[in-house]
């Protein structure tokens, strides 16, 4: 009965505060203050109150099209586990019958358009038509890498069955297929790029042109159903990216909330690309994600990998963002990238590996803070970050406004690996993340920090790193392992 409740309130309640997030948001990138995050409930409210008008010309196909199209997303989440690897409603085949009920939808949408007889509608509906002829099938295709290890066609067989631990590394598919289901969820969604869900330009709309006609609680009933199927793709989302386990518990709970408030503001992100440096604020956002990725990881090995390609993706954001109109010599900029290549992404991660070897340990296994409420408190600090970069002003040539977020978020994660780390190697990670996030603040003030300082400070994170691989080696020899907390056994 309780699995049951939580499911139904989730499903019923969470959904328009999606929309919310992504205004508040965009809002920020753009400077200003927004509308409240709990506007979209009180627009809703609003239609529900009003009356509805209907032209001379529809039919009662135009009536039902709302109607219909929300209850089919509403009968589609019902069978999408949730907050669990199961839904209460699930059973085998409900695959299937989520996709073919998402197609209902927008069936019946784009038959009530045509039904106006509008042809203004009538190109919006041909438009929608065109876009689901290429998204449907990457959107099978994803389903099918999904429950390709469950060799079953249930939700709850294929998240049971989905080694989430290592997707990573040994599941490179389950990336790809993230990353796949991310732009069918903007795609299906009418996100940008692929739709501006608040234009009324005739060349460009494509979901709003076919709902002109449409007022009152029928309007309502269209914005409701749209925040539902949101909620939905971002709930395959999180199931692919987050330990998502069986049975309702409040971890459970948290991890799906802050999967669904992270994506939102992955979405407002990408739909403010217009005031972004697109690559170097891809290329920041790709670090965060790491962070969040080394916060998850309990292989010792995949922690370092994810090290090594964050030090990779720090060597190109200098040039990315000033090859052109640097405030230094290109000379210096392109030395320092080869720098930041050569110590984080290729000696470090080397020193790391030979340890890791050395002491012959593979896992995280018995963290203080479990990777859980770790990856929890990660997205909690990537969230504070971004409030606490939108009371600073950037410097005039700062190249990016996700600069001053990504180092603080940088650094606060690294603190956290430092802090609830057992392991020596994961706190040498997690020291290496701190710097990390001081190497990519530095980029907003490159003007005025010399070459030589930036330098300097690699060949300091050099040393550090090689003496506290000595001191790694210390503590296996004495403890028979490389346990931290054990070292207060030193005292006396």
């Amino acid at each position: 009965m309780v699995e049951i409740v939580t499911h139904l309130a989730l499903l019923l309640l969470f959904p328009p505060l999606l929309l919310g997030i992504i205004v508040k948001t965009k809002a920020l990138f753009a400077g200003r203050v927004g509308a409240p995050l709990l506007q979209p409930y009180s627009d809703l409210w609003k239609l529900l109150k009003k009356g509805a008008v209907y032209s001379r010309t529809t039919t009662w196909i135009f009536r039902a099209g709302p109607i219909i199209a929300l209850a089919s997303v509403l009968t589609a989440g019902v069978v999408l586990p949730l907050a669990s690897t199961s839904s209460p409603f699930g059973f085998a085949g409900d695959v299937i019958l989520f996709a073919y009920l998402l197609a209902l939808g927008r069936f019946v949408t784009m038959a009530a358009a045509l039904d106006t007889g509008s042809p203004f509608e009538g190109m919006g509906a041909s438009r929608e038509a065109a876009f689901s002829a290429l998204v449907e099938p990457a959107l099978f295709l994803v389903l099918g890498i999904i429950c390709l290890p469950a060799a079953s066609v249930s939700f709850s067989n294929a998240w049971a069955a989905l080694p989430w631990q290592h997707w990573g590394v040994a599941h490179p598919c389950l990336l790809a297929a993230s990353a796949a289901l991310f732009i069918v969820l903007l795609t299906e969604n009418s996100r940008i790029p692929v739709d501006d869900p608040n234009t009324h330009l005739e060349l460009t709309m494509i979901h709003e042109v076919m709902v002109l006609d449409h007022s009152g609680p029928d309007f309502a009933f269209i914005l409701y159903g749209a925040s539902i199927k949101l909620f939905l793709f971002g709930s395959l989302l999180i199931h692919l990216l987050l330990p998502i386990s069986a049975g309702i518990s409040w971890q459970n709970a948290a991890l799906f909330l802050g999967g669904q408030v992270g994506m939102a503001i992955l979405v407002g992100i990408v739909e403010s690309r217009r005031t972004m440096n697109l690559y170097s604020d891809f290329l920041l956002l790709f670090v965060v994600m790491l962070n969040l990725y080394i916060v998850s990881a309990n292989r010792l090995t995949a922690c370092v990998k994810a090290s090594a390609l964050q030090g990779a993706a720090l060597a190109l954001l200098p040039i990315i963002m000033w090859w052109n109109g640097s405030p230094t010599p290109l000379v210096h900029v392109i030395l320092m990238a080869v720098g930041t290549l050569a110590f984080k992404a290729i000696v470090i991660p080397i020193m790391l590996a030979r340890a890791i070897r050395n002491v012959d340990a593979r896992r995280e296994v018995e963290p203080f803070v479990s990777l859980h409420l770790s990856l929890l408190l990660a997205a909690l600090l990537v969230g504070v970050s971004f409030w606490l970069a939108g009371a600073l002003e950037l410097s005039a040539g700062a190249p990016s406004r996700l600069l001053v977020p990504a180092s603080f978020s940088t650094l606060l994660i690294g603190f956290l690996v430092l802090v609830s780390r057992k392991k020596a190697i994961t706190q040498v990670i997690g020291y290496l993340m701190i710097e990390n996030g001081v190497f990519v603040f530095s980029q907003s003030v490159a003007a005025k920090l010399p070459f030589v300082v930036e330098l300097g400070v690699l060949l300091d994170l050099l040393v550090a790193i090689f003496v506290m691989n000595i001191v790694i080696h210390q503590i296996n020899r004495e403890f028979d392992h490389i346990n931290v907390d054990k070292l207060d056994l030193l005292k006396g």
